[in-house]
């Protein structure tokens, strides 16, 4: 069954009856060179003028930005550093209680005492019970 198929196909591409194309013994159309040569140049010289570009405004731009925002970040998170030291001193008993809504666990976690979160951090966290 597959010979069949396999001499089917064979003679259906070798009978299409189209004329093979014209291969061109000239040489090459030099007109048509000099154009792809100067588009090619054209195209280097946008390319690089883009990257020129690109490159100063990561260095003027970009750069500063980030710094200036790695700066504005820093000053925040060691005001929250302060702040966080502030409230470790503050006895549980003075703490705000947490409302019926928060820290509801409707089975414990299966890891440690059940009771905190994979993220808990104990100089961060508190977790005061409601009486």
């Amino acid at each position: 069954m597959f010979r069949g198929i396999a001499k089917f196909t064979a003679k259906r591409f070798q009978s299409h009856g189209h004329a093979a194309p014209e291969i061109s013994v000239r040489g090459p159309d030099m007109a048509k060179a000099k154009a792809f040569l100067q588009y090619n140049k054209n195209v280097r010289e946008h390319s690089g003028k883009t990257a020129s570009l690109w490159y100063k405004i990561s260095i003027f731009v970009a750069l500063p930005a980030i710094i200036l925002c790695s700066i504005n970040t820093w000053n925040i998170e060691v005001k929250h550093a302060e702040h966080r030291e502030h409230l470790k001193h503050i006895p549980d008993e003075e703490w705000p209680r947490n409302r019926q809504y928060q820290n509801v666990r409707y089975k414990p976690f299966f890891w440690g005492d059940g009771d905190k979160t994979l993220f808990w951090t104990e100089g961060v966290n508190r977790n005061v019970h409601k009486d």
